[in-house]
């Protein structure tokens, strides 16, 4: 029909036809970004497959969580934005000894517990509390910055804690599995001190990793019987453990497997300076590792026999805890550093000091490592963690994941 020299019906369809074109492109637009969003590839990270899952290479660029409907009720039902408190147990390696020389006019005998891959909070590292308060902005208890080393050994053991540069970090500088005891009631002193914290209420992730010194002094008949047996290892770290869960409430432990220390001996082959060190009768954290020649291949494969040991105790643990289906706490077994090979890694993965203790690059890997595991399910976790891999992405969870 025309009017006015206009045919209706044709200005009619053209309208139509536009506003056609635009929903179509609308809809296949949502199309594609369901499509990127749900069906993202199938990856393979830490050796564990991963489907429909995101992960970056900056925890940055991780989109936000929707907030929850209601808090979390149960700790088998935790997400990411649910932790508030960090803290940590365990020796050496949590307060990120000798990792670097001489750095800022600092001595080698600090503590970096700022960069710790596990309760490290210097702004400037990549640390499990840093990945975290991505979505748990208000986060408290994480390590600060640089002192010099806090030394507990066995039963030499003495408190000098600096509260305000450790905060809930409580590992210690030489502790073994026989002083976790010494740690938790740490712990338990400085949360009913804390102001921030809600201690009834506020959900607290704990990293603890024993077994190190154990093994550097648990290479002989005798020194097993005295001290260092699986039994004995196994009975330290179930009472430490019973006594986090009476005291501390609301509490997520992600227990760390031990590593073939022995490797560390082959790796420092590889540098001069090492080489002399060991010579010169410089390293002293494990002679157990560094004793040379067909002695020290029989000592290096006690303590290999021994970690195995170790961590079916560690295994056992967990299970226990899990099976007694607490509301409030739980064990999670983290077995990523059982088959960890770093003997033929680069140097640049151990400290300059002793060649011994991990570099803040290799605290930095583990913590993106330690972060995936996480947040997969227990049967899936990789149980071995490669801090070779210069390329190691991070997960961004979702508002359905839970740490596991």
């Amino acid at each position: 029909m025309k009017f006015d020299g206009i045919d209706r019906n044709a200005s009619r369809y053209v309208s139509f036809s536009t506003a056609s074109s635009i929903s179509v492109i609308l809809l296949l637009c949502i199309t594609i970004f369901s499509t990127a969003v749900t069906s993202l590839p199938t990856q393979k990270v830490n050796g564990t497959t991963h489907t429909n899952r995101l992960f970056v290479s900056d925890i940055t660029k991780c989109p936000s969580l929707p907030p929850r409907a209601a808090p979390a009720t149960n700790v088998r039902d935790l997400r990411a934005d649910d932790i508030k408190v960090i803290m940590g147990l365990g020796d050496s390696v949590m307060v990120d000894k000798l990792n670097q020389v001489f750095q800022d006019g600092k001595s080698p005998l600090d503590e970096y517990r700022g960069a710790n891959f596990a309760v490290g909070g210097d702004s400037d590292v990549v640390s499990i509390p840093n990945i975290l308060r991505k979505f748990s902005p208000s986060l408290v208890g994480d390590s600060k910055g640089t002192h010099l080393i806090e030394v507990c050994y066995g039963v030499l053991c003495p408190s000098n804690y600096i509260p305000n540069l450790d905060q809930l970090n409580a590992a210690q500088s030489g502790a073994q599995a026989i002083n976790i005891d010494k740690q938790v009631n740490y712990l338990i002193d400085q949360l009913s001190q804390r102001k921030d914290i809600d201690v009834q209420n506020d959900w607290k992730y704990a990293t603890v990793w024993f077994g190190n010194n154990d093994l550097c002094n648990g290479c002989t008949n005798l020194t097993q019987q005295i001290q260092f047996s699986p039994d004995q290892f196994e009975s330290h770290i179930r009472n430490g453990l019973e006594n986090l869960r009476k005291n501390v409430p609301k509490l997520f432990v992600n227990l760390m497997s031990v590593f073939k220390i022995s490797q560390m001996f082959n790796a420092s082959l590889k540098d001069e300076s090492c080489v002399l060190g060991k010579i010169a009768g410089l390293f002293v954290e494990c002679q157990c590792a560094f004793v040379a020649g067909p002695l020290g291949d029989k000592t290096r494969k006690a303590m290999d026999d021994l970690a195995g040991q170790y961590n079916e105790r560690l295994k056992s643990i967990t299970l226990d805890f899990q099976k007694r289906n607490y509301q409030d706490f739980i064990v999670s077994y983290d077995p990523g550093m059982e088959n960890m090979d770093i003997s033929d890694g680069n140097l640049d993965l151990l400290s300059g000091v002793d060649c011994f203790h991990p570099s803040l690059l290799a605290h930095e890997r583990i913590a993106k490592a330690v972060w995936n595991n996480v947040f997969t399910e227990q049967s899936q976790k990789t149980n071995k963690y490669d801090p070779t891999a210069a390329d190691l992405t991070v997960l961004c969870p979702n508002e359905n994941d839970r740490l596991n």
